[in-house]
């Protein structure tokens, strides 16, 4: 069992070959709202608990643990709107239905750029290549860094050569010229790690996660 749901696999059933990108998930609020800040947002919450309501993709998703990992690093409560995916939820945030919600920067920063919508941070330390101009919720103090991390894996037991093979290409890959290209233009931010960063990254996710689920699991059991 994890986290409340059957699932056939466990973090240690992979081979960590390595990671491509690296897109912190980002908050976006309607332009009706007062918040223009990450810390107006998390004074909001502190001062009115569970009613600013925060939507995105189902219970579960990235874009829920994102609000449960945001409201462990604030120690606020925010109310999570549940939704069919990235897209239902901008127009619920557009249309004045919620307050907020949560989706990878690039998705959001278009909505941000056409003032649809207003992005007030991003869930990391740093500041994006992307959006340069938009702040952090670190830089407000809170240390949260929760975004897509994308690489490859293979079932545990993989033979090595056939791993070393799909390493070096992941690292030939992120050195490609036209990859990176490609990458830019589709505003996707490249991020590598090797093999071995990339397992420990999961992993602190992972027990991330489990301290969280100890306090408040997300799942009825």
């Amino acid at each position: 069992v994890l986290f409340g749901g059957d699932v056939e696999y466990k973090i240690d059933d992979f081979e960590y070959s390595g990671t491509f990108t690296f897109e912190p998930h980002s908050i976006m609020v309607g332009n009706e709202t007062p918040y223009k800040t990450p810390e107006d947002l998390i004074a909001a919450a502190r001062a009115n608990p569970g009613t600013v309501t925060i939507g995105g993709a189902g219970i579960g998703s990235a874009a829920h643990l994102a609000v449960k990992v945001l409201e462990r690093a604030a120690d606020v409560k925010f109310s999570f709107i549940p939704s069919a995916g990235s897209a239902e939820m901008q127009n619920q945030v557009m249309g004045g239905h919620i307050d907020g919600g949560v989706t990878t920067i690039s998705s959001s920063y278009t909505r941000h750029q056409d003032g649809q919508a207003r992005v007030i941070g991003t869930l990391s330390a740093e500041r994006t290549s992307v959006a340069p101009e938009i702040a952090t919720f670190g830089e407000a103090g809170y240390e949260v860094e929760w975004g897509a991390l994308r690489g490859i894996a293979a079932p545990k037991g993989t033979p090595k050569e056939v791993m070393d093979k799909i390493t070096e290409a992941v690292r030939l890959t992120m050195e490609d010229p036209e990859f990176q290209k490609v990458a830019a233009q589709n505003n996707m931010l490249l991020k590598y790690m090797d093999g071995a960063q990339f397992e420990a990254s999961v992993r602190k996710i992972y027990a991330d996660l489990e301290a969280i689920w100890a306090e408040e699991p997300w799942i009825e059991q």
